[in-house]
Parts: C-alpha cells; structure tokens; sequence
C-alpha cells in the first residue's frame, strides 16, 4: 500500500474489543474493513495479545495491511478465546506507515477498580507532517468522570504536547463519554482549546449497548497549535462484513482524514 501522499494524513481510531466475541471472524472483518479505508496511522484500544505470543491484534493487522506497530501492554489477566483461558493483555498500539522516531509509556491516574491505565504516547513525521499522537483509553467507571479528567489532563501536560511545535498535535481513542460530559468539555475550552476533529459530524455515534441505546465515545482531538485542517471525518467499521456477516467490534471506528495548512 502506498504512504501517505505530502501533506495529508488519515487516522483511523478503533477499540477492538479483545478477544471478545468471535474474534477469528472478527479479525477477519478489521483486515478487510481497515484495508479498504487505507489509513496511515491506525490507533487501537483493548489489543489483545496473549503472553505466549500466539494471538496479537496489533501484529496481525499490521502484518495485513504493511505497516509498522508499537504496543503497549496493559491490563494482564486470563482471557477466553478459542475455548482456551491464556494469560493476556488487552493493551494500546499504534500502527503507522513509516516506523516511528520516539515513543513513550505514560502513566495515568487511575485506581483498583479502575484496573491501571497508561497513554502511549509517539513522535514521527508522516505524510510531510510532524505528528505527536497519544492514543488513550480513559476509566469506564461509571462515576470515574473526574479521573478521567485528571487521566486526560495528565496527559496533555506531557511535554510532547504542552511544549510541541508538531504540525499535527493529536490524541484519539476510547474515552468511555462524550465530549459534552462535565469532565471533558473544558478540554475543548480556553485555555486548553483542543479542538475536536468531528465537530461538523452529526449524529456521531460509536458504541451501542444491549439495549439499542447509541454513545459517542471515541475521539480524535486536535492540539491548539496544530497546522492541520480536516478535510474529512467520519464513524467506520460500523457494518457486518457482507459475507460473514460479523462487525468488526462492540464499538465503531472514527476517521479523520488532515491536511497541512500551507
């Protein structure tokens, strides 16, 4: 697959839900559904790779669809799939078309019932850009709305973003609420002013649950500074594949598609 064209760039964020589910079909349907999208840098959520090295998200999609990968494993704990409980972990990783300069592992706040979160953090040029992109998944706890905020916050004073100069400043994933929600909002407000890459995307919905009910849940949020314009943004990965007839995760992807101001 060919990079990225000079001057624009396409991310795509998923949350790939584990093991969950049938994951065989479901690996399938993200080889498939990333392929046609043609992104150049993806950002996965809940990758699962088992310790043994048998099954690893990240790996496989990267070995599919030519790119490079970096993983950062979290969450360890047994896992079911195929009918075998293996040691795992459902971590971050980051797929790129050109491997990266510098990455980083930052910790966040987070609690016993909140189980441990990370950021991962990458540093890289892409598409005739410099890129800084942390890929998160913040606290689903359900009265977790203020370490989510300090999660977030924590990670937007890491120097890579306080202190860039990147052409394109971005942090994109699973954020477990809206952007409207009291612990989130500020962030697109002065004077942290991240702007978010779905603002003109109505309708926007990324996560159903049992009941039918819709969420907006992952994001991909611009740094104030950054000297990109989005020429396109849209929810993917949100359809069965047409001849298995599986989706490619729980949740749907996001995609937004940059270009550098001139």
């Amino acid at each position: 697959m060919p990079g990225a064209e000079a001057g624009h760039l396409r991310l795509v964020t998923i949350n790939t839900w584990k093991c969950d589910g049938d994951y065989a079909a479901r690996l399938i349907v993200l080889e498939r559904q990333l392929a046609a999208l043609a992104p150049d840098v993806v950002a996965i959520q809940e990758a699962f790779a088992s310790v043994d090295g048998r099954f690893d998200t990240a790996a496989h999609l990267a070995a599919h669809l030519g790119m490079t990968f970096t993983y950062l494993p979290e969450r360890r704990k047994s896992r079911r799939v195929e009918g075998q409980l293996l040691d795992s972990h459902s971590g971050l990783a980051v797929l790129t078309r050109r491997p990266v300069d510098e990455h980083a592992f930052l910790p966040l706040p987070s609690t016993v019932d909140d189980g441990g979160r990370s950021a991962l953090l990458l540093r890289w040029r892409e598409g005739g850009m410099d890129v800084v992109l942390g890929n998160i998944h913040l606290s689903h706890l359900a009265d977790g709305g203020a370490l989510r905020r300090q999660q977030l916050e924590s990670l937007l004073r890491h120097p890579w973003f306080a202190e860039n100069e990147a052409d394109l400043a971005v942090v994109c994933g699973d954020f477990n609420a809206e952007l409207t929600a009291p612990e989130l909002r500020g962030f697109l407000a002065s004077p942290w002013s991240w702007r978010n890459a779905c603002a003109d995307l109505t309708g926007k919905l990324t996560y159903r649950t049992e009941v039918g009910d819709g969420r907006d849940l992952d994001h991909i949020l611009i740094g104030p500074s950054s000297r990109v314009t989005v020429s396109d943004a849209r929810v993917v990965l949100d359809r069965p594949d047409p001849e298995i007839g599986a989706m490619a995760s729980d949740h749907c992807g996001v995609a937004a598609s940059f270009y550098k101001e001139s």
